[in-house]
């Protein structure tokens, strides 16, 4: 049966003081009747996570007080689980519902499953305490992200099988990428599962200003750019980078300059479609020019992971 399964929680932090606690006691309310161990990986936090973890009995912490990056993280959190299925989420993930651990755990019924997702959403009232630029580039997470299989937050895994696959790169992606890279690793091995099972993404800072809006738009597009060049066509994004720096290209070229700004603020614009609705203010007119800066901030950390083969930026360090 299912819910016999022996399972692994790992929970990834980097001062996480203020959400740690929370996440504990979550997993902890589950209805699960199966044998769980907490695991609380922790990447080298400067503030108060480990003090918190430890008060609590039950959950064991692992790591060596260096911040080494998010695949190194979730390889520690791995080597150290001991049971079946070992489930991955972040600091600042909050299940939805006491059956979460249930319901992940159920389609591993079929012995072909290796792996099963939930979906992450945004609450509106946590979305609402966003800076504005915040609010702008998350409104695709208060429908709900089914995150890709590979991923780390809210997903669940056959343990046997991930050690088997060697677990996350640790030497092409340091904390971003990791989770995509191990999709396109184990998406011919065995089903993979997508559940509509909601978790509470509740995000580390409510206070993201623009600055680290674009900071983090980098350390994605390296890791973009890492994964084209490592896994060629299972990733589209060559051809679309490849148009982009062409446009980007064309405002060096007189008389040419003005269709392709004129190309790329439409391009930069296409976006708005979702955010309208969630969002009245008059600051939205500049959207389309911040995006515009954004596009080229994420360009050249693309061609920065392509060219280099690594990602290693790290925003929040």
């Amino acid at each position: 049966m299912a819910n016999k399964k022996s399972v692994s929680v790992i929970i990834s932090a980097y001062n996480g003081e203020k959400q740690i606690e929370s996440a504990i006691k979550r997993v902890l309310s589950q209805d699960y009747t199966g044998k769980i161990e907490i695991i609380v990986a922790d990447d080298g936090s400067k503030d108060n996570t480990a003090k918190i973890v430890r008060k609590f009995k039950n959950v064991r912490l692992v790591g060596d007080g260096i911040n080494r990056g998010l695949a190194v993280n979730l390889n520690s959190g791995m080597k150290a689980a001991k049971n079946e299925i070992i489930i991955f989420m972040h600091q600042d993930l909050k299940p939805i519902r006491n059956d979460w651990i249930s319901s992940l755990i159920s389609p591993f019924d079929d012995p072909e499953v290796i792996c099963v997702t939930s979906s992450v959403v945004i609450p509106r009232k946590i979305w609402e305490k966003f800076e504005f630029w915040h609010k702008v580039f998350t409104v695709k997470e208060l429908k709900g992200v089914n995150y890709s299989i590979g991923g780390s937050n809210g997903m669940a895994y056959k343990r046997d099988f991930l050690i088997k696959v060697g677990g996350y790169n640790e030497t092409n992606f340091a904390t971003a990428g990791e989770d995509c890279d191990l999709r396109y690793r184990i998406k011919d091995m065995g089903k993979m599962v997508n559940l509509k099972t909601l978790i509470h993404h509740l995000e580390g800072s409510h206070r993201s200003s623009l600055k680290k809006q674009f900071k983090k738009s980098f350390q994605y597009a390296e890791a973009h750019g890492v994964l084209t060049r490592m896994h060629g066509r299972k990733n589209a994004g060559l051809k679309v980078m490849a148009l982009r720096t062409i446009l980007f290209a064309s405002l060096l070229i007189p008389f040419v300059n003005i269709f392709g700004l004129l190309a790329l603020l439409v391009f930069s614009s296409a976006s708005l479609v979702h955010i309208i609705p969630e969002i009245k203010d008059k600051r939205l007119f500049l959207f389309p020019f911040v995006n515009l800066i954004r596009n080229f901030y994420y360009l050249v950390g693309f061609w920065k992971g392509f060219i280099l083969g690594k990602q290693s930026w790290r925003w929040n360090a």
